[in-house]
Order: C-alpha cells, then structure tokens, then sequence
C-alpha cells in the first residue's frame, strides 16, 4: 500500500494511469455502451476493464482468477471489493483512493485483459496484434515442478480424454 499526502490527486492519477495502460494494450478500445458513463474498454468486443469516473473516488472493476481476486480482496477489504453489477467470482472493483500501488493496479489490468484476450474465439484472436504480456503468468496457473507452464495431455489413460458412446459406437476426442 502506498502512503500518500493528497489522496484526491493520487486517486486522479491513478485513473489516469489506468486509463492510459487500458488504452495501450494491443487491440483495446475504448467504449461507452452505457452512455456517457461508465467508460468501458474492450478486447475483441468483449470488456476487460469498466471505470466508473462518476464515483468519489473511482471504481475500476476488472476480471481477474477467482483465487487471485479473493486474496487481493481479503488483503485489501477496504479497496478490493467483489465486482459491482457483476459476476463476483470472476470480477472484482477496485476503489482508486490512492491506497492501493499503481504498480499493483496496472498488473491487474494487465491480467484482465490476458483472461479476457484468452477466451475469445479463435478467429478474433489471430486478428489481433500480438501481445507478449511482461512478468510472471497469471496466478492460479498449474506448473509443473520446474515452474514452467503444464500442458494438458490427451494422451491415453491421462484422464483428459472424454468418451461419447452414439448409435455408431463409442468415439474418443
């Protein structure tokens, strides 16, 4: 947590400092679905970041890994709440009261837009720039005992593999 002298002008810069990381990822654009507020930004049509500038002092709501977001929320009660007019597993807002690092905030951002970016079918994806996101993989990912990223097998007897039984007999993907 950062201390601060003004917190009116940290939250300011702080919004602004999202605002500006939000619009700088590759392919984000900025929307006002809602009307004039809130302001909402977008990956592939779909929202990675919602700013209620209305609010004394704003809100950000952003998704991030339902295991993540509940350790960011028991830290900080105060500042991390479950996400507002949203799915509470996945979303969670943030209070931009100057509280809170910015560093930490923009990593969030960044992990939103990663999930998000993640999810959206493939077609969409190889339209957009490419992204090579900076710092550790979002938490919550498995690993292997090296630390590297798990890849799922489908090999046989690996537990990944589903069996449809149909009128033709029984069929393995």
């Amino acid at each position: 947590m950062a201390d601060t002298a003004d917190p009116a002008a940290s939250a300011g810069d702080v919004r602004t400092g999202v605002e500006r990381r939000c619009l700088e990822l590759p392919g984000a654009t900025l929307d006002h679905p809602f009307g004039e507020t809130p302001v909402v930004y977008k990956i592939g049509g779909r929202m990675f970041a919602l700013v209620n500038p209305e609010r004394v002092p704003p809100w950000l709501s952003l998704k991030l890994a339902p295991e993540f977001g509940l350790e960011l929320r028991a830290q900080y009660p105060a500042q991390v709440l479950p996400g507002y007019h949203l799915n509470k597993t996945h979303w969670n807002t943030f209070v931009l009261d100057g509280a809170l690092d910015l560093r930490e905030i923009l990593d969030c951002v960044e992990q939103s837009y990663t999930l998000v970016r993640a999810r959206l079918p493939g077609r969409v994806r190889t339209e957009l720039p490419a992204y090579f996101p900076a710092g550790p993989p979002l938490a919550g990912a498995p690993r292997s005992p090296s630390g590297e990223p798990q890849r799922r097998s489908i090999a046989p007897g690996s537990g990944n593999r589903r069996e449809h039984v149909g009128r033709l007999g029984p069929w393995k993907f």
